[in-house]
């Protein structure tokens, strides 16, 4: 905690011999913001019943983890290490036990309510359809129905916490020096003595490929796409006879992947490959995903230049996250950035971002909506705009102003109020349109704390959203729309919250602030990352470097170039008109008496 000696000074005074406790307004300050700094997020949150909980779990060789959260902040963390009996338990009983121990020490908190669990495991999504389970997973299941809960799977590179918690080791623990006991259980593909592998890229990519489709009907269907062999088996009813005669003619010798998309026959098709195939050298991979193929290039640069135009024109990286999501054609980002870049009216409304130098300090996080909003004015054909952008979910909203005194401001923020709602934080520059004393009375009286910046500073968020708008409505005025045009602002606005992904998000700024979705970016681990590397290059480097450089550069163009400085000529044995050059004591070539005559030159 930041100025934690400074904060408790009032409580380690009685700490003093001699000193009495004396429980004074100075006292009782010092406990209650201890108190605040210690529950505080990113640390921990209080619990919230009336919001889902989340369980997230895994397991490695050596330990369980698990994390109690609502809505990503942690509520409580908690691991242990597994016994000697727990040790030799398979990939799938290691997973369970997590969930059943995780679920019994967040008891107080899960019983009776309904909740989602994450696990990095996917043969769990089915946790509750398993047929014939073993003893053991069946008393497992038994304890777990006393649970309302979802399983739900989560790729392991994005279980970091849980992850971490398993690898924990204790150390009067032993489990021997092998590198297997610290990795950690992510998914089937690490189990490979009893699932088939699986893999969270799309089947699109692969060049062999199987879809296994049930339908109302029969058939078998083979074709070639983008060099890709692709064959279709749609069924009624996947018996373990066609099972069989699809391993033996389709799989054995050959590196397929696989597409089921219905997971009971998955299980079924994984059972009798377990047993038909011993040999590792079958395996096979099953895709979870499946993108619609693009076929033909005009199809694609169709469907691209309708997500470009929906977005207003949006960048080549916009569009290529759009465009992955959904469809697949090969070399896809390099097809964008040609189509993109022979736009004539981005070539002529849009100019390169320039990011200035980030400062040293990272600015305080918002961890949820109307936590903190930041205003300031805008100027667009010389109306005046009032602007708010709330830190969290990055949702905008702007609203006309006649003047910048702060009658004008306040009945702009009463506007903009009415659909965000009011915030705990508004941060706020140093105009005086804004940063006045009847501004902040009023926020006062609505229990919102204000922030004012240093002079000459700008906000950075704020001050991205007016580019972004700037940007939009020059590709507006730019068009020959007209209906465009006379509703400008709103239908600017209206594509930023609705219709673009954030690239610091990763999500609809409407998704989040209203349909309350997380942000699939950490905001603030990018942000950290960005002014640590910044911070990084300033000490490594001079400040002067570039001046530095062009010196030296000049240094190095204006001297004078000796062919002769590095080489020394020297007779041949075997006649005297002919000399042999040495580079580095290294003799490489013969030459005629042309170098003993440039050689005579430079002597004299």
């Amino acid at each position: 905690i930041r100025d934690f000696s400074k904060i408790s000074k009032p409580l380690t005074q009685c700490l003093k011999k001699g000193n009495k406790v004396v429980i004074n307004g100075e006292y009782i300050n010092a406990v209650d913001t201890l108190k605040l700094l210690i529950t505080k997020g990113p640390i921990l949150a209080y619990p919230d019943y009336e919001r889902k909980f989340t369980l997230t779990t895994d397991a490695s060789n050596v330990a369980l983890g698990a994390v109690l959260s609502q809505e990503g902040h942690p509520v409580c963390f908690a691991s242990r290490t597994l016994n000697e009996h727990e040790l030799h338990y398979s990939t799938t009983e290691k997973e369970l036990l997590a969930i059943v121990w995780a679920t019994k020490y967040f008891r107080p908190y899960l019983y009776g309510r309904k909740f989602i669990v994450n696990s990095d495991h996917r043969p769990l999504q089915w946790l509750h359809n398993l047929k014939e389970p073993n003893a053991k997973l069946q008393r497992w299941k038994w304890k777990l129905n006393d649970f309302d809960f979802d399983v739900k799977y989560i790729p392991g590179k994005e279980n970091h916490v849980a992850d971490a918690l398993s690898r924990i080791k204790l150390k009067d623990c032993y489990f021997g020096d092998t590198s297997s006991n610290i990795a950690t259980i992510h998914s089937a593909t690490e189990d490979p003595e009893s699932y088939i592998p699986i893999s969270e890229r799309p089947l699109n990519i692969f060049k062999r490929q199987l879809r296994l489709i049930k339908s109302n009907r029969d058939s078998l269907r083979t074709e070639n796409i983008f060099r890709n062999s692709i064959t279709t088996i749609k069924y009624i009813d996947l018996t373990s006879d066609r099972i069989k005669n699809i391993i033996e003619n389709l799989l054995i010798g050959k590196k397929t992947t696989i597409f089921i998309p219905n997971d009971a026959d998955f299980v079924k098709f994984q059972d009798i490959f377990k047993t038909l195939i011993n040999n590792s050298r079958h395996k096979i991979l099953r895709a979870t995903k499946e993108l619609e193929n693009v076929r033909d290039y005009t199809e694609f640069k169709t469907k691209i230049l309708e997500i470009h135009l929906e977005g207003l024109h949006q960048g080549i990286e916009k569009i290529a996250n759009r465009f992955k999501h959904k469809y697949y054609y090969p070399n896809y980002l390099k097809e964008i950035s040609k189509i993109i870049n022979e736009c004539e009216l981005c070539n002529r409304c849009k100019y390169d971002h320039i990011t200035h130098k980030l400062p040293f300090k990272i600015t305080p996080p918002a961890y949820e909506i109307r936590e903190k909003f930041v205003i300031d004015f805008w100027e667009w054909e010389k109306r005046h705009y009032l602007t708010c952008i709330d830190l969290f979910s990055k949702y905008a909203a702007a609203e006309e102003v006649q003047t910048l005194n702060w009658l004008e401001t306040k009945r702009a923020l009463i506007k903009i109020f009415n659909t965000m709602g009011p915030p705990k934080i508004l941060k706020i520059d140093q105009d005086q349109g804004i940063n006045n004393v009847n501004i902040k009375n009023w926020c006062e009286q609505l229990n919102i704390q204000i922030e004012v910046t240093t002079g000459k500073t700008g906000i950075a968020d704020i001050e991205r959203l007016h580019k972004t708008l700037n940007e939009k409505l020059r590709i507006i005025n730019s068009s020959d729309d007209k209906e465009l045009k006379y509703m400008q602002i709103e239908q600017t606005l209206f594509t930023y919250n609705h219709n673009i992904i954030h690239s610091t998000t990763g999500e609809i700024p409407y998704n989040i602030f209203f349909n309350h979705l997380a942000p699939k970016f950490n905001a603030q681990l990018i942000k950290e990352n960005r002014i640590n590397n910044a911070n990084k290059t300033r000490t490594e480097n001079p400040i002067d470097t570039n001046l530095i450089n062009a010196e030296n550069s000049r240094k190095r163009l204006e001297k004078t170039h000796n062919p002769f400085r590095k080489v020394e000529l020297v007779k041949a044995e075997d006649d005297n008109e002919h000399f042999v050059i040495k580079y580095k004591n290294r003799k490489v070539r013969k030459y005629k008496t042309q170098f003993k005559r440039k050689k005579k030159c430079q002597e004299n």
